[in-house]
């Protein structure tokens, strides 16, 4: 997904710290080809054994950070995925369809793979997209709605075509 530093900056960190860090973190991983952080926690405590986020050796103790952090950790997970599925909309004229503007199912797929990330169903999100009828505004404002509340109102009828009537002569198919 992303990368999040813990980071210790001691017992009074000067305000503003977070965000340098993060500027740093990001330009050398750039230099060198690397993912970069997308965001940083500063810990509310130095890192020690005795708080237990060092080990007898002096090395982060990952587990217990991630158990202390999580929280925030998650929302910078949430905010970076959020903020991936937007940019991957931005780039499409609101007034118009997703279809009349060239998308095909293969980068519907990818833009669902990205809210699918974020816990709407793929064939919801394929579904709003490749809708000739919908305007991309309008499959952004219901996927907006969704991730409000992905489960409000899906149901498997929304996720099935409706089926055609039965041809003339032929008995109807029952379960």
């Amino acid at each position: 997904d992303c990368l999040v530093a813990v980071v210790d900056l001691g017992p009074k960190p000067p305000a503003g710290q977070a965000g340098r860090l993060l500027r740093e973190f990001r330009q050398l991983a750039a230099q060198a080809g690397q993912e970069a952080v997308a965001e940083v926690v500063v810990a509310d405590a130095p890192f020690s054994v005795e708080a237990g986020t060092l080990n007898g050796t002096g090395k982060l103790h990952r587990r217990r950070l991630l158990e202390l952090y999580r929280p925030q950790i998650d929302a910078a997970v949430l905010l970076q995925r959020q903020q991936a599925a937007e940019e991957a909309m931005s780039d499409l004229q609101r007034s118009a369809s997703f279809n009349a503007q060239g998308g095909t199912s293969l980068s519907a797929m990818r833009i669902a793979g990205l809210y699918a990330r974020l816990g709407i169903p793929v064939d919801r999100t394929v579904r709003l997209l490749m809708d000739a009828t919908r305007t991309v505004g309008a499959a952004a404002a219901e996927l907006d709605s969704l991730l409000e509340d992905p489960h409000s109102d899906l149901t498997l009828a929304d996720a099935l075509p409706p089926c055609a009537p039965p041809a003339a002569g032929r008995p109807p198919l029952t379960p």
